[in-house]
């Protein structure tokens, strides 16, 4: 949850860099764009990052959504069901906790950030964009989204075509 993440994301930044793509982004939905933002701050290497329905730090609870997924993540019996039923593949439990994006957040800089979150999602607040962005600083921009319930499964055609222009010139709207 957070740790071993970082290095897929490194390996596929890295391959892009070896194929000789000169411009390399990453993006990042829900728990995957907590790992682009720590991978940006820890690693490094890309143009830009966006993220999409991001947590601000590991291990939420805030909504009934999420205490959900920690039963399936954090108990015997979950992790059977998510295995058997969701075919989720989860590493072993540990006690060792990364840095969360909120604290890797400064470090980011200068890459553009692009924080993207739905007023109406059901997994994480608004409260976790927000901070995020104020971590950041300028470095960051944020859309709040009215229309826009939980990452990539909800994500309407006209976001996804303004996030991939912002993808391609930060600081396009």
């Amino acid at each position: 949850m957070g740790g071993p993440e970082v290095a897929d994301v490194a390996a596929a930044v890295e391959w892009a860099r070896r194929k000789g793509y000169p411009r390399v982004v990453t993006v990042g939905f829900s728990f995957g764009a907590a790992v682009a933002l720590c991978h940006a701050a820890v690693r490094g290497g890309v143009d830009a990052v966006a993220a999409v329905s991001t947590p601000s730090r590991w291990f939420v609870r805030d909504t009934p959504s999420m205490r959900a997924v920690h039963v399936l993540i954090e108990s015997l019996p979950g992790r059977l069901v998510a295995r058997t039923f969701f075919k989720v593949r989860l590493a072993p439990i540990t006690l060792a906790v990364p840095p969360s994006p909120l604290e890797l957040m400064p470090a980011i800089a200068p890459t553009p950030v692009l924080l993207v979150h739905g007023l109406i999602d059901h997994y994480f607040p608004i409260e976790h964009p927000l901070a995020l962005a104020a971590a950041a600083g300028d470095n960051a921009t944020v859309w709040l989204e009215p229309d826009f319930a939980h990452a990539e499964n909800r994500l309407p055609v006209r976001l996804a075509d303004r996030l991939g222009r912002w993808l391609l010139e930060p600081g396009t709207p």
